[in-house]
């Protein structure tokens, strides 16, 4: 697994690693490039669709349904539709364990943590559905508004899903949902060419400088990396340095023209109208939109 690809967030607090987010896609161009990690991640879609490409395939995720990424799951999101609302909680398996081990730790927990698969997918036309909505949002509403005792109370929440997946059957070995099987023998190929383009992004990459890293001809490389990521490979690095400059706009005094530069982009104007197509404004629009942790004036 290449760690450079792996988010370091920080989730929750050193003693309770979970975290809970709602995401939205009001600028209409929601995007999170490929990565993973070590915990488990819930998404329950509220409204509207999003993409989700998954160790290389694709999938599309719709409103009411409740998705699980395992972890160690490379993933990549995207979405146009500015009606989409989603929320989403990642979890470490192994702060679900018991210190005293009993039937629970030995029969459900540790084959979890160890090489067993949350279902990709509870869709509204499962038995088991309505009762893990109902647990999702009791999770959502305690870790929103954080009562006394709240920990625990997700805590049982997770457990109340498991436990019910378990009873359903639901655990699987390798994700297989209605014909789609995630192609995990492409996984360290995906991983490599990941990694170079974020080690690279802020320099003149090329299309034949990708393709000889896959040692592919450019007309083969540039079919292959749109099966797999679902856009061409530079609307990919487009989106990568986009995300970069939005870092660097949030949290520097860098003028605007730098900051293009800094990510890659040798034609200021370029760097402008790329900006405004992914971000729907410009970078000193997105600038002035958000609440800095720095002074910009």
């Amino acid at each position: 697994m290449k760690s450079e690809l792996m988010e370091k967030r920080e989730r929750g607090t050193p003693l309770f690693p979970l975290q809970y987010y709602k995401l939205d896609n009001e600028d209409g161009e929601f995007f999170v490039p490929y990565h993973w990690h070590g915990e488990v991640e819930i998404l329950y879609i509220l409204k509207g669709s999003l993409s989700l490409m998954l160790n290389g395939e694709d999938f599309s995720l719709f409103e009411g349904n409740i998705y699980f990424i395992n972890k160690e799951y490379l993933h990549q999101y995207r979405s146009k539709d500015q009606s989409l609302q989603f929320f989403v909680y990642v979890f470490p398996l192994e702060h679900l364990d018991f210190r005293i081990e009993d039937h629970s730790q030995i029969l459900s927990l540790t084959p979890l943590i160890k090489d067993r698969n949350f279902p990709f997918c509870i869709y509204k036309s499962d038995p088991i559905y309505h009762k893990i909505k109902a647990e999702l949002l009791e999770l959502i509403d305690i870790n929103q508004n954080e009562p006394a005792g709240y920990q625990l109370q997700t805590k049982a929440c997770l457990y109340k899903v498991i436990s019910l997946l378990e009873r359903y059957d639901m655990f699987t070995d390798t994700i297989k949902d209605e014909g789609y099987s995630v192609r995990t023998s492409k996984t360290e190929e995906i991983k490599n060419l990941l990694l170079y383009l974020r080690n690279h992004y802020s320099k003149p990459v090329s299309l034949q400088d990708a393709a000889d890293l896959m040692n592919l001809s450019t007309k083969y490389f540039c079919t292959y990396f749109k099966s797999i990521f679902g856009i061409s490979f530079i609307e990919y690095l487009n989106h990568l340095r986009i995300e970069k400059a939005c870092l660097l706009l949030y949290t520097t005094n860098l003028p605007i023209m730098e900051v293009g530069l800094e990510v890659g982009f040798e034609n200021f104007s370029y760097f402008i109208r790329t900006f405004k197509k992914i971000m729907n404004q410009t970078p000193k629009q997105y600038r002035t939109s958000k609440i800095s942790p720095i002074d910009h004036t």
